[in-house]
C-alpha cells in the first residue's frame, strides 16, 4: 500500500428509483437470492467489513460470511476465515446484547468514547469465540476520522475492505474521496418517493456531482450488479 491505506469497495443496494428502505428503515429483502449471495462473496474476500452504528442498531447486523449462503464446494473452509468486522460508533452506543459482539472472529469498535465497562468483560470472556477490540479514535462532530480509520486498518494488514453502511456513512466515504470503486445491486422494484435515499450527499449545483465510470455490468437473478469507479480517482493501494 503507497500511502499505507487499503483498497475502499463501497456496496450498496437500492430499488430502480434510488432508494434502499422504507421509511420507517425496513429494508429486508429488497434483492434477491443471488444478488445476497454475490455480497458474501465480497465480504469472504474483504480483510475488514466496515459499518455504521446505525445499522448495528437499526438491523441488529452480524456482518458474517455464512457457509450456507456462498453457494462454494469450499465454503465451510472458507468460512473459518471471517473479515475482521468494524462497528464506527463514535458516541460508544453499542448495545450490550448487539449480535455482532458475539460472532465468531474479530470485532473491532471505534469509538471518539472511553470504553465502556460491558464492552471490556466481554472482550476478557471466555464463554465466546468472538475476540472483541475497542478502539478510541479522534474525530469531529461530524463523526469519526475515516482517514485515521483507513490508516489504523493498514497498520492491522488490512488491503482491500468492504463498506457495507447507510446512506449517512456512505456519503461521507463518496464526499472525502476515499472510495475506489462502487458495487451497485440494482432490484428490479420502486419504493417511492418516501423512502430513504441510496446516499446523502447534500449536493446543490450540477457541478458538484459525483460521476461514475462503469467497468462491470451483470445480472444475477432478477438485479443487475453494476462495478463502477469514481471519475479521477487516483488509486491508493497496490
Amino acid at each position: 500500500m503507497r500511502v499505507q491505506r487499503p483498497f475502499v469497495r463501497l456496496k450498496l443496494a437500492a430499488s430502480l428509483d434510488g432508494r434502499t428502505a422504507m421509511a420507517s428503515g425496513e429494508s429486508q429483502w429488497i434483492t434477491g437470492p443471488q444478488a445476497r449471495q454475490d455480497v458474501q462473496r465480497l465480504r469472504a474476500r474483504s480483510s475488514a467489513v466496515i459499518t455504521g452504528i446505525g445499522s448495528i442498531l437499526l438491523d441488529d447486523s452480524s456482518l458474517t460470511v455464512r457457509a450456507e449462503q456462498l453457494g462454494l464446494p469450499d465454503a465451510e473452509l472458507i468460512c473459518q476465515r471471517q473479515p475482521l468486522r468494524v462497528v464506527l460508533d463514535s458516541q460508544g452506543r453499542i448495545p450490550e446484547n448487539a449480535k455482532i459482539l458475539r460472532q465468531p472472529g474479530k470485532t473491532l469498535v471505534v469509538s471518539q468514547a472511553e470504553c465502556p465497562a460491558f464492552f471490556s468483560q466481554l472482550a476478557s470472556s471466555q464463554d465466546t469465540s468472538a475476540e472483541l477490540e475497542w478502539l478510541q479514535l479522534a474525530g469531529t462532530e461530524a463523526g469519526i476520522d475515516l482517514l485515521a480509520l483507513l490508516e489504523a486498518l493498514a497498520q492491522r494488514q488490512c488491503n482491500e475492505v468492504l463498506v457495507e453502511t447507510g446512506a449517512t456513512l456512505a456519503g461521507s466515504f463518496i464526499r472525502q474521496g476515499l472510495v475506489n470503486e462502487v458495487v451497485l445491486y440494482q432490484a428490479m422494484t420502486l419504493l417511492g418517493s418516501e423512502a430513504r435515499s441510496l446516499v446523502e450527499l447534500p449536493l446543490q449545483k450540477m457541478q458538484q456531482q459525483q460521476r461514475l465510470t462503469l467497468t462491470d455490468s451483470r445480472v444475477l437473478g432478477n438485479d443487475i450488479r453494476l462495478t463502477l469507479v469514481p471519475v479521477n480517482h487516483t488509486d491508493t493501494a497496490d
